[in-house]
């Protein structure tokens, strides 16, 4: 089983994919762009996020073949897609379609209704609603189904939480 959590920048997806990982034993993957940022000496180029999307695209390859656990992805190719198109003005249609080919039982896309929190690597604090829409509107391209996640704390826990019990089979 694979749950992809995706949205804007402070939306709360590394707190709701954590949450998840730990509540349903699951493995988290955590979100790789962050840690290659962070090592970073100098801006982020368009050549780093072909980077972190290679990344990206080879550890789906590697939990793809281990069918045997639930991961928690926080972020996927999707964010590199949305990044090079954004920032970029870049349309990877290559990327797309590999985006396109990887299967994940459940998407969530959490919504940029919670409060921004300042981040060294966050920018985009009043385009979050923009950067929301290009996602919808990217996952519906691809023909992906997914769930918006919304609320504060512990309802918008309690929401993901419900979607992948039901995923799971679980009450």
């Amino acid at each position: 089983m694979k749950i992809a959590i995706l949205g804007a920048e402070s939306t709360g997806k590394t707190t709701l994919a954590q949450v998840l990982a730990e509540r349903f034993d699951a493995v988290l993957v955590p979100e790789y762009a962050r840690k290659y940022v962070d090592e970073l000496q100098e801006a982020i180029k368009m050549a780093d996020v072909y980077k972190i999307a290679q990344h990206q695209i080879l550890e789906y390859n590697e939990v793809a073949a281990n069918s045997k656990a639930v991961y928690v992805f926080d972020t996927t190719l999707l964010t590199s897609i949305v990044w090079l198109e954004d920032k970029y003005s870049v349309f990877d249609e290559d990327l797309f379609n590999t985006w396109k080919n990887q299967n994940f039982d459940l998407i969530l896309l959490c919504l940029p209704d919670l409060p921004w929190e300042f981040d060294p690597q966050r920018s985009d604090e009043h385009r979050r609603f923009e950067l929301h829409e290009k996602y919808q509107i990217l996952l519906k391209k691809s023909n992906k189904k997914f769930a918006v996640i919304d609320g504060f704390d512990h309802k918008r826990n309690q929401k993901a939480f419900k979607k992948v019990a039901k995923l799971l089979g679980k009450n």
